[in-house]
């Protein structure tokens, strides 16, 4: 996986873990497999940080092949109240570390595309400092969540 990014915020004893990167190529899938903690992985010494664990492999009788990167997100829920860290795995392997941010302040909305005659498309609220893919724009804030949520009812284009 490319570019992966990873964005930890903790609000009421649950670790909320927003993941993005990009697939190789069209034949490539990634999916997050397990968590620590309330996963089904247990250690006898304590890690030391939460765990994401993401499984990426070429899809099953894949032939034929697009030649460029393909955008992968993922959200992960963790029941955790203490750790100060997330660490990302890959195929067994650590790939990123990133810090537990409390709930931030300030957020900003992100849209998918931008065309002058229809509304925004494929709108998000995101913590104002969070990285995002760059086929995304920042189109609002940083503001309230409730100020972003207004926002996104009023701008965007909701699919059916």
């Amino acid at each position: 996986m490319y570019e992966l990014n990873a964005y930890a915020v903790r609000k009421n004893g649950v670790t909320q873990v927003a993941l993005t990167g990009y697939l190789p190529n069209s034949c490539y899938t990634a999916q997050v497999k397990d968590i620590y903690p309330g996963g089904g992985i247990f250690y006898i010494t304590d890690p030391g940080t939460a765990q994401v664990f993401i499984e990426e492999s070429m899809r099953p009788g894949s032939d034929i092949c697009l030649m460029v990167l393909v955008p992968w997100v993922a959200h992960v829920t963790i029941p955790d109240a203490t750790y100060k860290q997330v660490t990302i795995f890959i195929n067994g392997d650590t790939v990123l570390k990133v810090d537990v941010q409390e709930e931030p302040k300030n957020y900003r909305v992100i849209a998918l595309s931008r065309f002058p005659e229809e509304a925004l498309t494929g709108c998000s609220i995101i913590p104002s400092d969070a990285k995002y893919p760059n086929i995304y724009s920042s189109v609002f804030g940083p503001a309230t969540k409730n100020e972003c949520e207004q926002w996104r009812e009023n701008n965007c284009r909701h699919c059916a």
